[in-house]
């Protein structure tokens, strides 16, 4: 089973990079952050939260493990189109708006358990309580997919980023 959930992440890796890929495509065809990294983004939240709700009722473990690899690789890759995002917004501070975002994914693992060991005693059921986690899992995933297609945009027009570090080499 180890190496079955192991092959899950190596999918969503590879998931990863071939989104990754997409996104960039789009992004050269249209020069529009919303037309390429935005929507990749938004509907990789929503594809996931699809593929993870079925975990919940499908029987066959073959089915589990590919919509597990389906619903990681998809939810993994929205880490791709927020870094390109958020890099995007002020160039000149890349690094502490990354540095916030992957602390907010952080906080986001810490809470998690926390939620899921709740939902999972509540339920009384082990099995059942996994089954109320991931449903909850799979509606957040959808309902924060349509949120950030519907709002994620920026002005796309061209800025002039002037370095605050001079470029003069002084004696």
């Amino acid at each position: 089973m180890a190496y079955s959930i192991a092959g899950t992440g190596l999918v969503a890796g590879l998931m990863t990079i071939l989104i990754s890929s997409i996104g960039d495509r789009l992004y050269k065809k249209h020069r529009s952050y919303r037309k390429s990294y935005v929507w990749v983004g938004g509907v990789s939240i929503i594809l996931g939260g699809l593929f993870f709700y079925p975990v919940t009722w499908v029987q066959s473990t073959a089915l589990v493990l590919i919509a597990l690899c389906l619903g990681k690789g998809f939810a993994f890759s929205v880490g791709m189109a927020s870094s390109v995002i958020v890099s995007s917004l002020m160039p000149a501070r890349t690094g502490l708006l990354v540095g916030v975002m992957s602390s907010l994914v952080t906080l986001a693992g810490i809470i998690s358990p926390l939620v899921t060991g709740s939902i999972v005693q509540a339920a009384g059921d082990v099995a059942v309580g996994f089954g109320h986690a991931m449903s909850l899992n799979a509606l957040i995933f959808v309902v924060f997919g349509v949120l950030f297609l519907l709002f994620a945009k920026r002005n796309e027009g061209k800025m002039e980023i002037t370095s605050p570090i001079s470029n003069k080499i002084e004696n």
